[in-house]
């Protein structure tokens, strides 16, 4: 088995390009000198170029001011927990992962440039980014990307599913600058798994994260969980001159209902989320307030799960009679006002490898019955636990109360703080009968955060042989046609046999002020993806 590299998977380094401006700054003066000798009118036109020009040039300076609603005093900057839109945030002005989510969601250069296989995918060489310094001014290097990997290794992080099938113990250097990463069996596909904020890169060595030291754009200043933290600028961040503002302020929104008053104000610039009646009020009348909608083209997956190790949810039965409770086109009109699509049971929709063609779950109330009598539930009685700290939830959980005494399902709602809720050492994985909101990247983030055996945020505690089996035989496989077939199965699988109800994709729906620029709708996480370094206050 040879461990030479192969073709390597670049994704493009953008590291070496000129900044926007410098480019503007060349082109204009370049103009300016041509038409000077055409006389006044061409001049002229010179300046009406230049206009042009510096309005779509970024600005530098000012505080950047975000309002998002709140985890309570549970929020951290510790990647290896992160599980709401704060502190998603929090990652993301901090630290960097290896690669960057783009457009559509293909992948970009963050501080990895090239990804290249050994012949059978067994062996990937990860090359980083040269040049990128921590926020003390340590070199970042191939140290720290093995510490980082290795931490992911902890089956309680967060992150565990981007390393599941790496040989963690044979991680190895060449030089500062390449990490040599084998694997338990041949991965085809690796990229993906190192985008999302839970693989974040830590520096070697870090235990603590009161003070976290990161190569992202902004360095933490202070920080209060549940209130606010502030950031100022990284001068030696290695992206092309970025962030553009000189500081940043996130602060805890405890009612997600007050986030647009906050922008009306000038309280803040940005918010996540806007409430979904007065999304759908700005959208019918842009016009109206002095604040713009912005809405995500991907979507966040709501879903209700089932402890599948806790009667009445141990019955198989019962779990797929819960599924064919909800109406779900309704549910998307009414909890989240049109701002979303229906989901089948499944994550990923959209992604590389879903399976459009399994049978859509939709309401069924004769069979949910059927079902629900042959397990002995005839009268099933459960708690529902919900909370306001995400868009949609608590009304989702009203909702699917209502359309489960169709069932003769009694189904009480008790609404939790987001503080409590998404508490690991509260209630966080612990709730029999409960809600969630995620972003995903790609099946094998899916299924290895929230769905095999081995996977840390297994909220259901659904366990099976079967489906672990085939992911591992999806994901390691070369062959791509072989790799459908086994996610198809897969996915099969989990449709017909898990604690999750994926009821809907939600379209996440961020407001901004007037005077915020470089703001993108986004594909995976709310306010635009929250590429803050490339906003920018006019």
């Amino acid at each position: 088995m040879s461990d030479t590299p192969e073709t390597p998977h670049d994704i493009p380094d953008q590291g070496s390009s000129m900044t926007r401006g410098e480019l503007l700054k060349r082109a204009t003066a370049a103009e300016l000198a041509l038409l000077a000798a055409l006389g006044p009118v061409g001049v002229a036109n010179a300046a009406r170029a230049v206009l042009r020009h510096q309005a779509a040039a970024p600005k530098r300076g000012g505080t950047l001011k975000i309002g998002v609603i709140g985890n309570g005093t549970s929020e951290t900057f510790n990647p290896a927990v992160y599980n709401s839109p704060i502190d998603f945030l929090h990652g993301i002005s901090t630290f960097d992962p290896l690669v960057r989510l783009g457009p559509n969601f293909n992948f970009e250069p963050g501080l990895a440039v090239r990804w290249v296989p050994n012949k059978t995918a067994t062996v990937w060489e990860i090359h980083l980014r040269k040049g990128v310094k921590w926020h003390d001014g340590k070199r970042f290097t191939a140290d720290d990307v093995i510490y980082s990997l290795r931490q992911m290794g902890s089956t309680s992080h967060f992150g565990h599913f981007a390393v599941a099938a790496v040989d963690l113990k044979g991680l190895k250097k060449k030089g500062n600058s390449i990490v040599v990463m084998p694997m338990k069996s041949p991965r085809g596909v690796i990229m993906p798994l190192f985008a999302f904020v839970n693989t974040m890169m830590v520096q070697n060595g870090t235990k603590r994260y009161s003070k976290p030291v990161g190569t992202g754009p902004f360095m933490l200043q202070s920080f209060t969980p549940g209130q606010q933290s502030t950031a100022k600028a990284n001068p030696d961040y290695w992206d092309n001159g970025r962030p553009y503002v000189d500081e940043l302020q996130i602060t805890s929104v405890t009612d997600p209902t007050t986030t647009t008053d906050g922008l009306q104000s000038g309280q803040f610039d940005a918010v996540y989320p806007v409430i979904f009646p007065i999304a759908a009020a700005k959208q019918k009348n842009p016009s109206n307030g002095n604040w713009k909608l912005v809405v995500q083209k991907g979507g966040f997956h709501q879903t209700i799960y089932m402890r599948a190790d806790q009667a009445p949810f141990t019955d198989a039965r019962v779990r797929l009679a819960m599924k064919l409770i909800p109406e779900r086109q309704k549910m998307i009109d009414t909890v989240l006002a049109g701002f979303g699509e229906i989901g089948n049971d499944l994550f990923g929709k959209h992604l590389a490898g879903y399976a459009t063609g399994i049978p859509q779950h939709d309401q069924d109330i004769e069979k949910a019955k059927s079902l629900l009598k042959a397990a002995g539930q005839s009268n099933l009685k459960v708690t529902l636990q919900t909370t306001d700290a995400l868009p949609g939830l608590t009304d989702a959980a009203t909702f699917y109360a209502q359309e489960a005494k169709k069932a003769g399902v009694t189904v009480s709602v008790k609404t939790v703080p987001g503080s409590s809720y998404f508490n690991p050492s509260l209630l966080f994985m612990k709730m029999q009968f409960a809600q969630d909101s995620w972003p995903i990247v790609s099946l094998s983030h899916a299924y290895h955060l929230l769905g095999t055996s081995t996977a840390p945020v297994n909220e259901g505690h659904w366990t099976s042989s079967t489906f672990d089996a085939q992911v591992q035989a999806a994901e390691s496989t070369l062959s791509p046609s072989k790799s459908k077939v086994s996610w198809t199965q897969a996915q099969r699988t989990f449709w017909q046999d898990s604690s999750y109800i994926v009821w809907g994709l939600r379209h996440s729906t961020t407001g901004i002020s007037q005077k915020l620029n470089g703001v993108d709708a986004g594909w995976l996480y709310p306010l635009g993806d929250m590429k803050i370094w490339n906003w920018w206050l006019s």
